[in-house]
């Protein structure tokens, strides 16, 4: 085999995985967003009991094995103080953050927002978005849906991103995607893996939440980075 052909069949070679690389880079653009937020993504978890469950109807409450255990998404806020944030309807009893003890620093139940303090978490603080939020825009969620050990990744789009609702204050963030519960309290992030928003309520067809500007006029206090 002559050099030039060699020379011609490396080059060929180059340029193919150069487009392999590419077209598996931009079949998983969510990928580097999702290693972000995965580094401060926690697992809240209590026990539930019967009539709980009864009274409750509560969507985020799974049974494993003869047990019944009420299951929550939150994400670090400031990896210093060791602050986490969700959602304020996964409080209870002997709630855990990643099965370490969690005391509430901070809630308020009509925005459904609770920061929570958990020694030793470990976890690395996550950003708020700076970006203005508009309709169209790619957004994501991850969290433990159905109460599953690996969180679940769901992609969509900014369906309205300032709605209000009725019966509700405020404007809110209306995703193209539904929420699943055991997701209640996570992360919602742009491509970048900044936090635009929060998972809290959902039907089949939409999830809702509060915006991050929103969030963090109640909240910034406890943010490390805001």
């Amino acid at each position: 085999m002559s050099a030039l052909l060699s020379r011609w069949i490396l080059v060929v070679v180059l340029l193919v995985s150069q487009v392999t690389i590419g077209l598996l880079y931009a079949a998983d653009p969510w990928k580097d967003a999702v290693r972000l937020v995965r580094t401060g993504l926690v697992r809240l978890e209590r026990p539930v009991s019967i009539q709980e469950v009864h009274a409750l109807h509560h969507p985020n409450i799974f049974k494993f094995g003869d047990v019944l255990r009420a299951i929550c998404t939150g994400f670090t806020i400031d990896a210093v103080r060791e602050y986490v944030l969700t959602a304020q309807h996964c409080n209870g009893d002997k709630l855990t953050v990643d099965g370490k003890k969690a005391f509430v620093v901070w809630e308020h139940e009509a925005e459904d927002l609770m920061v929570l303090r958990v020694e030793k978490l470990e976890r690395a603080a996550l950003h708020a978005s700076k970006k203005t939020l508009s309709t169209g825009l790619p957004l994501a969620a991850l969290g433990y849906g159905y109460g599953l050990s690996e969180p679940l990744l769901r992609v969509g789009h900014i369906a309205s991103s300032a709605q209000a609702l009725p019966g509700l204050t405020g404007d809110w963030l209306i995703a193209s995607i539904s929420y699943i519960g055991g997701m209640s309290g996570g992360p919602v992030f742009d491509d970048q893996g900044a936090i635009i928003g929060i998972v809290q309520m959902s039907d089949p067809y939409v999830g809702i939440g509060r915006r991050i500007d929103r969030v963090l006029k109640v909240t910034s206090d406890y943010w490390a980075h805001e």
